[in-house]
């Protein structure tokens, strides 16, 4: 019974080292100067996202990457939730790069709208003035593909799934090699 609880402990003990390690950070806000260009470590649906804000037409936004919440309606409204929850945390946030009104951004969740192929639908989330104040949801938003809103500070958030905290990183697995190790020549020891 001795023996269980010698090996018992540093198990427990290394367990609950790599399970902090792999619990994911809280989201931070990056920022250029005064101005956020995106979000780190965002959860949307049980799933980390890194966020990046980018401004110019969907066509050039999108050219090489799709919208992560193309065809997922539901999944594009709970992202634009977590930005407004996010962003409201933090002192007063503006986005984008021009000097207009109405820090907008969408996420985009359909590349057609009305039957329009060359619109796409998105859900909008931002604040109504250039002071950055409380971030809102303004409802879904059908634009044109080619427009750039960029002057009216309008963009993209634009989420890419952060693997880092859902791939065992080479020192988590480390850790679990040298609890393991350390069970065996405990074990060895006892016997």
């Amino acid at each position: 019974m001795a023996s269980n609880t010698r090996l018992l402990k540093p198990l427990l003990l290394t367990l609950g080292l790599l399970a902090g390690h792999l619990a994911g950070a809280a989201p931070t806000v990056t920022y250029s100067g005064n101005v956020a260009v995106g979000i780190q470590d965002l959860v949307v649906d049980g799933t980390n996202y890194d966020v990046d804000f980018k401004f110019g037409s969907y066509n050039t936004v999108f050219a090489s990457q799709s919208p992560t919440f193309l065809g997922n309606a539901t999944g594009a409204n709970d992202a634009a939730n977590a930005l407004v929850a996010v962003m409201n945390a933090e002192p007063a946030v503006l986005i984008g790069s021009g000097a207009g009104c109405c820090g907008v951004l969408w996420v985009v969740m359909a590349d057609s709208f009305g039957g329009d192929s060359t619109w796409y639908k998105a859900s909008q989330t931002g604040y109504n003035d250039t002071a950055g104040a409380t971030w809102n949801r303004f409802g879904d938003f059908g634009g044109d593909k080619a427009a750039d809103y960029t002057a009216r500070n309008w963009g993209f958030a634009v989420f890419t799934a952060d693997v880092r905290n859902t791939v065992p990183e080479p020192t988590s697995l480390a850790l679990v090699g040298a609890a393991l190790a350390g069970l065996g020549l405990a074990r060895r020891r006892c016997a």
